[in-house]
């Protein structure tokens, strides 16, 4: 395997030279709302539901909310609002399931307070489902058994399967000594543990705090945090029958506690892109790992004197219609803003830095954002920060976060979910100003269709389709897909 520390100092030394790259001409960055007291505060990432609208979670206890494209918020649910939380506290990012529901885990609160996870007399985190209106199930409790086999305490989003199954982690719990576990869970909330990490003398690594994806190969890729060949945290590949290969052992300096890895991104090369906050002295890394399980080191933040590119990057960027990865880190910018930045790289590694956040007086603008960006289907970004804004009733003299959107002029498309089917399937397809679709084609060939709103199309994958681009046509033009849609045989 590639040495990251080698290769971070071979990147600093071919970048160091290299003039920082300013914003592209086409962006234009909006605030649109301050979090206040009433309505929750930012901090999670958004999920585009079958309306149109945005929708996500706040942080603390945690609040679900919708946005309209043009940024107005509506508080739809509250959790942990009759404590000790039996419906949950600290929901992860959400992931729009194929009903046109929302999933997503808590990290605490259930309804049952076992003593193996008495965490502040709460829970140890549940799975749940959520409607559009804000009305939430409660799929699985966590540790309902003695010594939590099943885990406990999941941080990260849940993934989809092509089963129709979702997927996701625990950062502790477990049969095997409470190293974590990864799990599948059924829409209806049956729960099958997949592998259990081992604590504290761990080979394949412990504590999972990032979640999984899917790679190209249809095997789930992870991290852990700790433990490994240098008990510096591993990079691992799952079967979904739940065979496991470590590829990467992390080993940067022997005071490193861990590289804390966000996730990941499954690229249109076929290519992972994840990002990690960073080691003992150094300042958070984009990395990638191919289709045959090589890891190495994409870019390093803070290539420059007082990272006036970013630093700590707290979520892996998002691949764009564009073909570029767009992110955030949650410190770094301007030497006087230092409140973080977003950022657009292309897949050869070259980085622009789009904005600095807590450029405005008093931070207006928001600071330290650490979730993930959505690109809308109107071709916008939009992303939320847990500080800053130009409310202070949330504890803090720092603010209770913001919502703001990115334009880099990018087209309009359309996003299928889910985005995989066998012929036949029926499927949805997100997207804007649909009302008057005359055509629908998978990889060029014809599909029927149903125009259920302005935002939604239900669509019959047809016989005959290979894998490939969906396009749309409306009488505003054609509409492509953001990602080719796997026809599965």
């Amino acid at each position: 395997m590639i040495n990251l520390s080698a290769l971070r100092i071979s990147l600093i030394t071919t970048i160091v030279s290299l003039a920082l790259l300013t914003a592209a001409s086409a962006q234009s960055f909006t605030t649109l709302l301050s979090f206040n007291s009433t309505d929750g505060r930012g901090g999670g990432a958004f999920v585009q539901g079958f309306d149109g609208n945005l929708y996500g979670t706040g942080g603390g206890d945690g609040s679900f909310f919708k946005l309209t494209p043009q940024g107005k918020l509506t508080l739809l649910y509250t959790f942990c609002s009759t404590p000790p939380c039996p419906n949950g506290s600290g929901p992860s990012n959400l992931v729009l399931g194929a009903d046109g529901n929302f999933y997503g885990t808590t990290t605490y609160g259930g309804s049952y307070i076992p003593p193996d996870c008495n965490v502040a007399n709460t829970g140890c985190g549940t799975v749940f489902k959520i409607t559009p209106t804000g009305n939430l199930t409660t799929l699985y409790t966590f540790c309902v058994q003695s010594g939590c086999p099943d885990g406990t305490t999941p941080t990260s989003a849940l993934v989809p399967g092509i089963d129709g199954n979702f997927y996701g982690t625990t950062s502790y719990g477990g049969t095997n000594g409470g190293g974590g576990t990864v799990f599948k869970i059924t829409p209806t909330g049956v729960l099958t543990t997949l592998y259990s990490f081992n604590y504290p003398n761990s080979s394949q690594g412990y504590d999972l705090l990032s979640g999984v994806a899917f790679g190209s190969n249809g095997n789930l890729f992870g991290a852990a945090n700790y433990g490994g060949a240098y008990q510096e945290g591993t990079l691992f590949e799952l079967t979904p029958a739940g065979t496991l290969t470590v590829l990467y052992n992390f080993h940067v300096n022997p005071i490193s506690n861990g590289v804390y890895v966000n996730g990941f991104t499954l690229a249109s090369d076929g290519t992972l892109y994840g990002s990690d906050r960073g080691f003992a002295y150094s300042f958070g890394d984009l990395f990638k790992v191919t289709e045959a399980g090589k890891v190495s080191l994409f870019y390093a933040f803070c290539a420059y004197t007082d990272c006036p590119d970013g630093a700590t990057p707290a979520a892996p960027p998002i691949q764009a219609t564009d073909g570029n990865l767009y992110g955030t880190t949650s410190s770094g910018g301007c030497e006087l803003c230092a409140g973080g930045t977003l950022y657009q790289i292309t897949l050869a590694g070259k980085l622009t830095t789009l904005y600095d956040f807590c450029s405005q007086s008093g931070c207006a603008d928001g600071q330290q954002p650490y979730a993930p960006l959505v690109q809308a289907t109107n071709g916008v970004f939009y992303g939320t920060t847990p500080y800053g804004g130009l409310s202070k009733n949330c504890g803090t003299n720092i603010g209770c976060g913001t919502v703001f959107s990115l334009s880099m002029g990018l087209n309009p498309f359309v996003e299928a979910n889910p985005n995989f089917g066998k012929a036949d399937a029926i499927v949805s397809i997100l997207g804007n100003n649909l009302t008057g679709t005359t055509s629908v084609t998978f990889d060029g060939v014809a599909a029927h269709f149903k125009v259920v709103s302005g935002t939604l199309l239900k669509v019959r994958v047809p016989s005959g389709a290979s894998t490939g681009t969906i396009q749309v046509t409306t009488p505003g033009g054609v509409l492509s897909s953001n990602r080719s849609f796997q026809v599965l045989r």
